[in-house]
């Protein structure tokens, strides 16, 4: 307020001095103005909206400072036009930190120096009114850019190095162009230009993120822009950093992020009635619904956009390409749904409009698109010409890929393998080493949204040269890029040997994440505002993370680690055990299997989106909770189909075996396998133990890992912890609950668990008290966890609450106790698991849907199996849905039975199944009840 209250008294005065008409203010009064003039009130007076104080306020000074420029030069006897300059020099900027940095300018100049000034600007300005520049302008440029320094006109110096800047970035110079965008962005920062300073960030940020695929350093800048835009209150410049920040999440498939984010811009730039901009805001939502495959909101969003850049193009020159992207939009979109004579039209448009604005990027982008119309015409011949075409065109790195990617399906097709082969490999590299740019795995999981076909295809070939010539190097090379696009982030994660190190700014935003989601879940809060609290938080932490790639450079990835089959063989396999592992994609369906003897691969026959429909429909039948009359529900024919499809013919050839070691791929990551119904109709576990495997290379470095204490034999168990606001004594008494959370929210507060406290009981009673810590109710808490010698754990047990977030995968938690907990929230998140100091054999994770989460390409199910698969467990036990209380502890108790006599983690969970299949209670038989329980890593 007193900020506030010193403008306003400021323009009071201003007022009275006006009133007078020119009369000179004595030069007391003009250092007084400098020393009084707050940047930051003034600042929040334009921010805040009212007009009627920004109208006075801005009458008043430019009124003032035209006094100041005349009482200050009265000595120069400069002539009436250079007075006028000078007075426009102060009163036409819209900034006061300009204000101030021009009057430490021009008050120590002579008149010899203004009138140098006063040509330069006149030759300065016919250049700035160019649309274009040209080599011969360039040279200009560099003449004005010395002669200002000789004046010692900083201000012009970082103009004229921003216009060479651009004139390289449009030129594709783009080291000149990094350069120069550098040198200004320096020179400004040294003056106190933050308005300049955030425009040098912003086209920084758009040349890493577009050009270069460098996300890190893009983001680090867009961060850097906003802080300073926000300073000098640019919401228009705040709404850019906004748009490009959601164009780089939308790069990355981070799409319900930049979705939020781009949302978060056109709010902005509706309110600056910014056509252009909102036009982008619209185009870019498009893009991100269509990648969702939302594709009706994708439509609204392209048309949108197309809608507002026919307007502006109707006003303005130079326009008509943006008009262009959003009628290739629109044709993209309609391919998708179907429509691909509407499709082909608008990609014929978008073309002509191109070629008459010269766009060759704009070219290159429809060319893509159009050309993946005439594949999916089966048009190979056209389809070769315009990736061919394309790839001549591209410039940027998308363009490039997806170009280099559509030539190698397209020649693929055509049968020329190797040249096919040749590009795939290309494109791989080029997505690895954009990888390896990004430091933090949670950033760069969507990576391979749209490019796992990368691998897919290479796939592909090598197994088509094995088919042809039966050279088992053929089949090790489909089977090393079939790895190596497997469980990616999570054995990058594993290979740095421990949690990587967490800023301080981090946790602080992972706390503050924390806290609003719990607030959410208990219902405590105003909804609609902790909901945007999130969104903010949400976006700042994955700005944050993304910028750390600059600082953290790192080899991780590296394609040597990949295990060959004979080195798979000696990991995995022995004379009772199979391994097999899916190849799914839309170039083909197949399945590698590895014994102790021999490896071979069978080709599954069925479409790919087929078995995606097929897959889902049976999982949807089992994981539903079932009634008694339920059970008369046909899932037997599902069941048999898909063990006929996917492990019949393999199983067949070794018939002795007695353990599945099964490395899936989508959707077979939600399918737990042991539900298939055999020939003889029994469920496939009740002949197999089976085990689950996120790559082989992820067992390897698992297998790698230096393991302490392993002699050890206690098991630290929680159960039964007491939520916040419940009663220590409240307990479930409906024999039908389940062990999710957001399911139990009633009224602010979570249902205690009847069973899971017999849980934990029946774990001790099976190893001995002696060797079994509990921690029960409101001593099953975080403080309890972050507290205790976890290190000399052989196994870590959770019977509680838990929850999914398929949207933000590290909100997904275990329950533990806030009883007498004033410095944890109660939900023990990746994050937080990650920083555990582990080293035991097992966590079993005996709460609702701890396998769930949101799903990757390249990466598998973001689930709680790997933050403790990080920590340092060898293996973790998880449900794939909801789990039923009463049931779990049967289940549990007979698992810990078996594993103390077996020492084998698959053969006591399969067995523990086994017995609930058998059990007296015929609605056990459902695979509702045994099935979700599932065992990821090392089993002995």
């Amino acid at each position: 307020m007193n900020r506030v209250t010193s403008v306003l008294s400021l323009c009071l005065i201003l007022l009275v001095c006006c009133q007078k008409g020119e009369e000179k203010i004595p030069v007391t009064d003009i250092s007084r103005f400098y020393n009084s003039f707050d940047t930051l009130a003034y600042v929040n007076l334009i921010k805040s909206g009212h007009n009627n104080v920004r109208y006075q306020l801005e009458k008043k000074r430019k009124c003032y400072l035209d006094l100041c420029v005349r009482d200050d030069t009265s000595n120069l006897q400069i002539s009436r036009d250079e007075l006028d300059w000078l007075t426009s020099l102060y009163t036409e900027t819209s900034e006061v930190s300009d204000l101030r940095r021009k009057y430490t300018i021009t008050s120590n100049w002579t008149r010899s120096q203004i009138r140098t000034k006063l040509y330069l600007d006149s030759v300065y300005q016919k250049l700035d009114n160019k649309a274009k520049l040209s080599t011969d302008m360039v040279a200009e440029i560099w003449s004005l850019h010395d002669d200002y320094a000789a004046i010692d006109d900083s201000l012009r110096v970082a103009s004229t190095i921003f216009k060479l800047a651009n004139y390289y970035y449009q030129t594709a110079q783009t080291d000149s162009a990094k350069f120069h965008f550098n040198q200004c962005l320096q020179i400004c920062l040294g003056m106190g230009d933050l308005s300049q300073a955030g425009d040098c960030n912003l086209h920084l940020a758009r040349l890493y993120g577009v050009d270069e695929a460098d996300y890190s350093i893009a983001e680090k800048h867009y961060h850097q822009a906003m802080e300073s835009f926000s300073r000098v209150g640019r919401n228009d410049r705040i709404a850019l950093c906004q748009l490009g920040q959601g164009y780089i999440q939308l790069l990355l498939h981070q799409n319900d992020m930049a979705i939020r984010m781009l949302s978060a811009a056109l709010v902005r730039f509706g309110n600056e009635s910014n056509l252009n901009d909102r036009g982008y805001c619209c185009y870019y939502l498009g893009e991100a619904y269509c990648d969702k495959d939302i594709l009706d909101s994708a439509l609204f969003y392209a048309q949108e956009s197309s809608r507002l850049r026919q307007e502006i193009a109707l006003s303005l020159e130079g326009q008509e390409s943006n008009l262009a992207f959003s009628e290739s939009s629109i044709g993209l979109i309609l391919q998708r749904k179907g429509a691909l004579r509407d499709a082909e039209k608008k990609y014929k448009l978008a073309d002509d409009i191109f070629r008459l604005c010269e766009d060759t990027a704009g070219i290159c982008t429809n060319q893509i698109r159009f050309a993946s119309l005439r594949l999916e015409q089966e048009n190979y011949h056209e389809a070769e010409r315009m990736y061919r075409d394309a790839l001549l065109m591209a410039s940027g790195y998308e363009n490039h890929l997806m170009s280099l990617y559509g030539l190698v399906v397209a020649t693929y097709n055509l049968g020329y393998h190797e040249e096919a082969k040749s590009g795939a490999k290309q494109c791989v590299d080029l997505v690895e080493s954009t990888r390896r740019k990004i430091f933090c795995p949670e950033t760069k999981v969507g990576i391979l949204s749209d490019k796992i076909g990368f691998y897919h295809i290479l796939c592909k070939i090598y197994l088509d040269e094995y088919y042809l010539s039966d050279q088992l190097e053929m089949l090790d090379s489909a089977y090393h890029y079939l790895e190596r696009s497997k469980g990616i982030s999570l054995a990058e994660a594993l290979s740095l040997g421990e949690a990587r190190v967490i800023s301080t700014e981090e946790e602080e935003l992972l706390n503050r994440l924390s806290s609003l989601q719990k607030q959410v879940i208990l219902r405590d809060c105003d909804l609609e505002l902790v909901s945007e609290q999130l969104r903010l938080v949400e976006e700042s932490l994955f700005s944050v993370r993304l910028a750390q790639g600059d600082l953290h450079r790192t080899s991780i990835g590296n394609s040597t680690d990949i295990p060959s089959l004979d080195r798979v063989r000696e990991l995995v396999v022995d004379s009772h055990s199979i391994l097999v592992e899916y190849l799914i994609s839309e170039f083909g369906c197949y399945v590698f299997a590895v014994t102790e003897q021999k490896t071979w691969v069978e080709p599954i026959e069925i479409e790919y989106d087929s078995l995606c429909n097929l897959v889902a429909y049976y999982v949807s039948m089992i994981s539903k909770r079932p009634s008694v009359a339920d059970l008369d529900v046909d899932i037997e024919t599902s069941g048999r189909r898909l063990y006929h499809l996917l492990l019949e013919s393999i199983l067949s050839n070794c018939p002795q075996r007695k353990r599945l070691v099964i490395v899936p791929e989508w959707p077979l990551q939600t399918l737990p396998m042991g539900t298939l119904v055999t020939q003889s109709g029994e469920f496939l576990v009740e002949s197999y133990d089976l085990l689950y495997l996120p790559s082989a290379r992820v067992l390897q470095m698992i297998k790698k890992r230096c393991r302490k204490n392993s002699v050890s034999k206690k098991v630290i168990a929680f159960g039964d912890p007491t939520p916040s606001g419940v009663d220590k004594h409240s307990i479930q008494q409906d024999e039908l609950v389940t062990r999710s959370f957001n399911c139990l929210v009633t009224a602010s507060k979570l249902g205690r668990l009847k069973f899971s406290a017999q849980e934990v009981d029946s774990i001790s009673n099976i190893f001995g008290k002696a060797n079994v810590t509990a921690y029960i109710g409101s001593e099953a808490s975080e403080k309890t966890l972050k507290s205790i010698d976890l290190l000399s754990a052989k196994t870590l047990h959770f019977a509680t609450h838990g929850t999914v977030n398929n949207y933000y995968p590290e909100l997904s938690a275990l329950l533990l106790s806030t009883v007498d907990d004033s410095e944890n929230d109660g939900l023990l998140q990746p994050a937080e698991i990650m920083r555990l100091r582990l080293n035991a054999k097992l966590a079993f994770l005996s709460a609702c849907e701890t396998g769930v989460g949101k799903s990757y390409p390249g990466e598998g199910v973001l689930s709680l199996a790997r933050p403790f698969l990080i920590a340092g467990c060898d293996a973790v036990v998880i449900t794939s849905w909801k789990i039923d209380d009463r049931c779990t502890v049967d289940l549990v108790a007979d698992f810990y039975r078996s594993y103390k006599l077996s020492g084998s983690l698959s053969d006591a969970l399969s067995e523990a199944q086994r017995n609930l299949i058998k059990s007296e209670r015929h609605l056990y038989h459902h695979p509702y009840f045994w099935a979700p329980f599932v065992l990821v890593g090392l089993s002995d």
